[in-house]
């Protein structure tokens, strides 16, 4: 009950956004924030489904590692 309640209030604010985009004929925008409302749906879901999810944070990590490493080794510690 709790997962459709959240839907339902994310899918309401989502549409209160758009519509007026779509009114002022601003396609590309809508779309932007159609699929930005549609993650947060998807995460609020899934948040409310009570699934643990993995920290961004450790996304972080590993995309930046090699960039680390790089300047680890162009600027060693004194």
């Amino acid at each position: 009950m709790l997962m459709v309640t959240v839907v339902l209030l994310a899918l309401a604010a989502g549409a209160r956004e758009l519509i007026p985009l779509i009114r002022k004929r601003l396609f590309k925008d809508a779309a932007v924030c159609g699929a930005l409302s549609l993650a947060a749906i998807t995460c609020a879901g899934v948040a409310a489904s009570g699934k643990v999810l993995p920290s961004p944070l450790q996304m972080i990590f590993v995309l930046f590692k090699p960039l680390r490493l790089l300047m680890s080794s162009l600027f060693p510690p004194a």
